[in-house]
């Protein structure tokens, strides 16, 4: 036996499942992932020839400092930056001149280095974990070679970390 919908019920399902899908979460533009180089961006062009001119500075590093506590299973930290840079183009990112021309080189995932995270002991009083973290931040990025990122774990006690991710701002790609 079959039932059919009068059209007032199949106007209300019509509606309800219109505004279920203008609820839904946006999706993102698929990414080619046989791409592995785009032209720099302007801003990407500028802040080559700022570094280029000036040489290497701070002033674009991304630099954050989260403190950790308790327990931490370091292996499954990599993993999961590992990941992250998998999913993540821009963390594989590098630049390349050629022809007069910046390139964005995008390594593939296959290529990039497992154990992103230097994990170090933290000096003993606040002014040396201070400076080890200025220290950590102010170290230059190469822009020809990827990663333009790095991620440190200062150990102060077994339930005591620092966790320092840095990167180059490039801008979006």
């Amino acid at each position: 036996t079959g039932t059919s919908l009068s059209s007032g019920r199949r106007r209300l399902l019509e509606l309800r499942a219109n505004a279920r899908s203008m609820n839904a979460p946006a999706r993102s533009i698929p990414v080619d992932p046989s791409l592995s180089e785009a032209p720099a961006t302007p801003a990407q062009q500028s802040l080559w020839f700022i570094e280029q001119l000036h040489g290497p500075s701070p002033l674009y590093h991304i630099n954050h400092v989260i403190r950790l506590r308790g327990r931490l299973d370091v292996a499954a930290l990599n993993v999961s930056v590992d990941r992250l840079v998998l999913r993540q183009r821009s963390l594989r990112t590098r630049f390349e001149m050629r022809d007069d021309r910046l390139l964005q080189c995008i390594l593939p995932g296959s290529s990039v280095q497992a154990s992103h995270i230097t994990v170090d002991k933290a000096p003993n009083s606040e002014a040396g974990v201070e400076a080890a973290l200025a220290e950590f931040a102010a170290q230059p990025f190469d822009l020809m070679s990827a990663p333009l990122f790095r991620v440190r774990l200062l150990r102060r006690t077994d339930e005591d970390h620092l966790l320092q991710p840095c990167l180059f701002y490039t801008s979006p790609s």
